[in-house]
């Protein structure tokens, strides 16, 4: 990442503006990323001031980004919940650890096993494990095998 300094843009946030420039870059190239457009973001972000944020996605590299990242991070949220992802799936390198770990740290999986409750008691009968004890790739598994 580039040296950045500027008056009122923290280092903070100037880390979550590079991955938002990241993200946006790869799904988008003719949006704006100028030093103007992240201002535009910041204050509306920071102090609520400015065009609305549904307004200044459509033309502004940084908003768009920051979209795309929320729909990412939900998505992410209802999978690991789910129980479909194990939060280690989304902490692989360095730049998932930054941006993600904090989002993770609070997460709850609700759902231990997202299988069918058939498979599921075939597995407890045939194997006589309870549930917490279940590795997610075994279980795939067995349940490929018992079908």
């Amino acid at each position: 990442m580039k040296l950045f300094k500027h008056k009122t843009i923290s280092k903070n946030y100037a880390l979550k503006a590079a991955l938002y420039r990241r993200i946006a870059k790869s799904m988008n190239d003719n949006y704006d990323f100028s030093l103007h457009s992240l201002e535009e973001l910041y204050h509306k972000e920071t102090f609520g001031k400015g065009p609305s944020f549904n307004d200044i996605k459509y033309y502004n590299g940084y908003a768009y980004g920051k979209w795309l990242r929320d729909q990412q991070v939900s998505d992410m949220i209802s999978d690991v919940k789910g129980g479909y992802f194990c939060k280690h799936e989304f902490l692989n390198n360095a730049i998932q650890r930054i941006h993600n770990t904090s989002i993770l740290k609070d997460v709850v999986v609700s759902q231990l096993f997202p299988f069918d409750s058939g498979v599921y008691q075939y597995i407890k009968s045939k194997y006589l494990l309870d549930a917490p004890l279940f590795n997610a790739k075994y279980i795939l598994w067995i349940s490929m095998e018992s079908r």
